[in-house]
């Protein structure tokens, strides 16, 4: 666990350095105001952090090395992808790092640049907190999720970073990085309904109902087995499947719609209720989900939204409240993460690439 550790001692002195050089860096993200040079050089350095910590890894996610060796074959058959428009999002990357370097490692480095540096930016871009949310981005799990699914998270960066397109309610581009994102995972296609959540506030109507349907969807496991059978004969019932995830993260996934109606100082052009509304998306995903681990993978989409979502809901008119009250949620989202990362064999026992032995393991 000490590069975590490492990581995050970095990633904390650089905001702390951000908010020295200018304590008002938040009042002007949140209103589209220019900061200093030297707060943009921090918050550069703060991303770079976590992107290279990310793309330097060696042999960490349950399908990192499913990717290293399946990189030449994967460039190979860009081309055939492309025509068949088979999820070539993924090929066409390996194709085009071989071009510069044919090291599987380039390719691993590419694809974490591609998933973080666009989640990075948008957040920071949209944030009106951005420590807590650079922070968020670790303890949510998005970071670290990043090492296992791959190609999922890519497709969810794409996503994530055009998701301003459903702010402004503009269908067309945003079904265009809908397409895009399905061109790296088929799953993506799902986020189209995204562009369905309401920019103004639900009635406490429609939560009940979307918590009624979530729950409806919990306890008809057999029959949503039942429909992916019917609809893909080559759908198979594994353990992966019909494994429940662990209680704590139904219950971190619920708990900020205990915020909702809390009381914000943003203002509806920034899509504040947008924002809040995914809070209650994203606890409804989770919840139905919940008896499936492979079913959960899509929540991969709506967690990207978190470190968004909580300084929002956070954001009272009493600023020290709002002060405190934002340090101990990601405090505790803190000890969620460690206890996520530390209990998992593919991700505790961090390595750099400069520590492989010249053979995938």
């Amino acid at each position: 666990m000490t590069p975590y550790w490492v990581t995050l001692a970095l990633l904390a002195y650089l905001l702390v350095l951000t908010y020295q050089l200018d304590p008002a860096v938040d009042t002007k993200l949140a209103n589209g105001l220019s900061f200093s040079t030297s707060t943009r050089i921090c918050l550069t350095a703060a991303a770079a952090v976590l992107v290279c910590v990310a793309g330097l890894r060696w042999g960490i996610g349950t399908d990192y090395f499913g990717y290293y060796k399946g990189y030449s074959q994967s460039g190979a058959e860009f081309i055939t992808a492309l025509q068949a428009f088979d999820e070539p999002g993924i090929k066409g990357l390996a194709w085009a790092t071989s071009q510069i370097s044919d090291d599987a490692a380039v390719f691993m480095f590419a694809a974490s640049s591609l998933t973080l540096i666009p989640i990075l930016w948008t957040t920071v871009k949209h944030t009106n907190a951005v420590g807590m949310s650079l922070l968020l981005i670790v303890f949510v799990g998005t970071w670290h999720g990043s090492f296992n699914g791959v190609r999922q998270f890519l497709a969810c960066a794409v996503i994530f970073a055009g998701h301003r397109f459903i702010v402004d309610r503009r269908l067309i581009p945003y079904a265009l990085v809908v397409v895009v994102a399905s061109s790296i995972h088929i799953s993506a296609l799902a986020m189209a309904v995204l562009y369905l959540v309401p920019t103004k506030q639900l009635s406490r109507r429609m939560v009940v109902l979307l918590a009624a349907l979530a729950l409806g969807a919990l306890y008809s496991s057999d029959f949503m087995i039942s429909l992916f059978e019917r609809a893909d004969e080559g759908f198979e019932v594994t353990e992966y499947v019909t494994h429940s995830i662990n209680p704590l993260r139904v219950a971190v996934a619920v708990a900020p719609v205990l915020l909702y109606w809390s009381p914000g100082v943003r203002t509806r052009a920034d899509g504040q209720w947008f924002y809040r509304n995914m809070a209650v998306v994203h606890a409804a995903v989770v919840l139905a989900a919940s008896w499936s681990a492979y079913l959960t993978r899509f929540s991969i989409y709506t967690t990207a939204f978190l470190p968004l979502v909580l300084p929002r809901l956070i954001d009272f008119p009493n600023r020290r409240l709002t002060a405190l009250t934002r340090a101990a949620v990601t405090l505790l989202f803190a000890v969620y993460w460690y206890t996520e990362v530390s209990g998992s064999s593919a991700l505790n026992d961090f390595r750099f690439i400069w520590e492989r032995q010249g053979a995938v393991q």
